[in-house]
């Protein structure tokens, strides 16, 4: 949204400075981090107040010595303020009128209302395991696999879904459709490694932020175009804006 500001840089040139990815990057990371850090204590008392604590999924099936109970008290779905502050961050900060941003966006808040639906179910209902593995399973690919459609529509990335790349190797190692049913399951892989990590430690956070940095910068060297073809990746044109979308990710 921020980046129509430098339509009227002949009136004011600092506005120009919209224009820039690279400034737009840090623009999303530090308004991502901003926004966790200021709304953080409002966001755990509601939490709090509403008793959104999940129930031990220990209980009953192992010794209650090895059940630590300090995890009982921490409340679930704080991922609404992540979630909420990089999906503001990309709004401010992304050009709006490329697809690329928005559909990431939209699949980011399609696997956070499925993963808010599994927290409530465990929170409301007292259900241990929330929405059973299956169901969640199942909606995961739905998810995957539109986003990954929706991108190969994208004239900006079509036809790059059906490569297969390696490191080391100029050309693509296979060119097929399939490729496009990895990809989903490349993304589906990553949401539950996500999952698997979280606790109440904060280990997926510091492990996401290293992660959304490093797709950020390959992001960044395939749309620019002296970069892609020195270092041999495909060239998409509009794919930086994932990166704005990727810096907000690891700012909040």
């Amino acid at each position: 949204m921020f980046y129509w500001l430098s339509e009227f840089r002949e009136y004011c040139s600092v506005l120009r400075l919209f224009e820039y990815v690279t400034f737009r990057v840090g623009g999303a990371a530090f308004t991502a981090m901003l926004l966790t850090m200021f709304l953080s204590p409002l966001t755990i008392r509601l939490l709090k107040k509403f008793n959104a604590a999940a129930p031990c999924r220990f209980q009953g099936l192992m010794d209650e010595k090895y059940i630590d109970r300090a995890k009982d008290k921490t409340p679930s779905m704080g991922g609404l303020l992540i979630i909420g502050s990089i999906a503001l961050a990309s709004l401010l900060w992304n050009r709006l009128d490329n697809a690329i941003p928005l559909v990431l966006l939209g699949a980011m808040l399609m696997f956070a209302a499925l993963g808010f639906a599994d927290d409530f179910a465990k929170a409301a209902y007292g259900k241990r395991d929330g929405i059973p593995g299956k169901v969640k399973l199942l909606f995961q690919f739905i998810i995957a696999g539109a986003a990954v459609i929706l991108l190969n529509c994208i004239p900006a990335t079509r036809g790059i879904l059906h490569q297969l790349f390696v490191p080391f190797l100029k050309a693509p190692l296979i060119t097929s459709p399939w490729t496009m049913l990895f990809s989903t399951v490349v993304v589906v892989g990553a949401s539950n490694a996500v999952n698997l990590t979280d606790g109440k430690d904060g280990l997926a956070t510091g492990c996401s932020i290293i992660c959304a940095f490093v797709f950020a910068v390959f992001a960044y060297f395939s749309g620019h175009i002296k970069f892609a073809e020195y270092l041999h990746v495909p060239f998409m044109p509009g794919i930086s804006e994932a990166v704005v979308f990727a810096s907000a990710l690891s700012g909040a």
